[in-house]
């Protein structure tokens, strides 16, 4: 039972991700830390699958661990839990028309030190990164695709 918990709850996860994630448009809203412009335009950069304005940002001083709230206020109700970026780029590597850009983004992040056992959300209970992104490991539906291989090595899943 709780191996089937942990997948529903990894979809359920993914799914919330997966709506917010549909608008591109990232509306960064932020509890308790500051995000500045670096940081700003380093998610855009995830959201469009722009390797280059990820590493650029990441260079120049981009936090990869910041926490954000990717929610269009039509698409996910109010109060979410703010989101980890990681997180983020994890669900866009496993979209269907998800690019190599996408795949290597995570990498960037995780090399530049995304604490990858960090919690999803702020929310309490919430699954850390590499306990989630384990959910995907041999998925495979119209929604998502399997977590990619680089991504399950380097977070040893």
């Amino acid at each position: 039972m709780k191996n089937n918990y942990g997948v529903i709850l990894g979809f359920s996860l993914a799914l919330i991700s997966v709506l917010a994630v549909q608008s591109r448009v990232p509306k960064i809203k932020t509890n308790n830390m500051v995000v500045s412009q670096k940081d700003k335009r380093m998610i855009k950069g995830v959201f469009d699958h722009d390797l280059k304005r990820v590493q650029k940002s990441l260079k120049n001083g981009a936090n990869p661990n910041v926490y954000l709230s990717p929610v269009h206020h039509r698409q996910l109700p109010s109060g979410n839990s703010d989101t980890h970026i990681l997180w983020v780029a994890i669900n866009e590597s496993i979209q269907p028309d998800a690019t190599t850009a996408a795949t290597d983004i995570v990498l960037e992040l995780i090399k530049t030190g995304a604490d990858t056992e960090v919690k999803i959300t702020k929310r309490p209970g919430s699954p850390t990164v590499k306990e989630a992104a384990a959910s995907f490991v041999n998925v495979s539906s119209p929604m998502f695709s399997a977590l990619p291989r680089p991504i399950k090595k380097v977070l040893n899943i």
